[in-house]
């Protein structure tokens, strides 16, 4: 009788066993996951750290290549000033000489009106011709042109710096750092346009000069080819700093020049766009 009063109970402590044993499995689970998730939080911890000193040194060496960067644009803008300078100064002096080269031709002229025979008459000639104003007039426009090529390039390096701006703002922006002003998006552009700008003036003031001197009748035919061409590849740079009009300019320009000897080695050199051939790829 005892015994089969205790069968339900021993049944019951079985259960119970079974259970703790369940029990105490899970808590040594538990253990085991809390270690392993101590010691992924240990490296985790231990990765941020890392991944912080790395920004950090990123930060540093950014600031370092920033300050260069400061330097030498410095460097660059003050040589690209001194340049202008030169090359306007060129252009004004070219100016004056084809003034001065005027005044002469006219004196030249009064002389040989007033003394038709006189023996200095082909020397007088001979200075007319080698001092004509339109060689004073195209290097004036020379000058002007080349003073385009400075501000187009000087555009171009700051398209290449928009571009950089643009790649690293988000990820700075990720790293909470700050962007250095010879990076800031806003200002780059507002820099660029007034680069573009300038040349695209020079441009077109050299563009207007070789054409003045090669339309007009006294200018010796060395010279107008040279402006003639001149003009065209002036109009050619207008047009890949932006001005998208300039090309069909030049293009006219082009058949002006080469319309009866498209045969000949430099017009086969001129750019297929000039042309009105589409450019070859590869």
């Amino acid at each position: 009788q005892l015994a089969a009063k205790l069968l339900p109970l021993e049944r019951d402590l079985a259960t119970e066993q079974q259970k703790k044993k369940t029990a105490d499995e899970a808590v040594a689970g538990l253990d085991a996951n809390k270690s392993a998730a101590d010691t992924t939080w240990q490296a985790t911890q231990g990765k941020t750290q890392e991944l912080k000193q790395m920004v950090a040194k990123l930060g540093d060496q950014l600031g370092a290549q920033t300050k260069r960067l400061d330097e030498l644009t410095r460097q660059a803008n003050d040589l690209r000033a001194r340049a202008a300078d030169q090359f306007s100064k060129a252009a004004q002096n070219s100016a004056q000489a084809a003034s001065d080269a005027a005044k002469l031709a006219q004196q030249l002229g009064t002389w040989s009106n007033n003394f038709p025979t006189s023996p200095e008459k082909k020397a007088w000639e001979q200075l007319r011709a080698t001092y004509n104003t339109n060689i004073f007039k195209l290097a004036e426009a020379q000058a002007d042109n080349a003073l385009g090529n400075l501000h187009a390039r000087h555009a171009n390096q700051l398209e290449a710096r928009q571009h950089l701006a643009a790649g690293v703002a988000d990820i700075m922006q990720k790293a909470a750092l700050t962007a250095p002003a010879t990076l800031g998006v806003a200002a780059v552009d507002a820099e660029h346009k007034k680069a573009a700008d300038a040349a695209n003036k020079a441009y077109t003031d050299a563009a207007q000069k070789f054409q003045d001197v090669y339309q007009v009748g006294t200018t010796p035919k060395d010279v107008k080819d040279i402006a003639q061409i001149s003009r065209m590849y002036s109009l050619y740079a207008q047009y890949l700093n932006g001005d998208k009009a300039a090309i069909g300019e030049a293009k006219k320009v082009y058949q002006e020049a080469f319309s009866d000897r498209k045969d000949d080695p430099f017009a086969r050199s001129v750019p297929a766009e000039i042309r009105g051939e589409a450019p070859k790829k590869g």
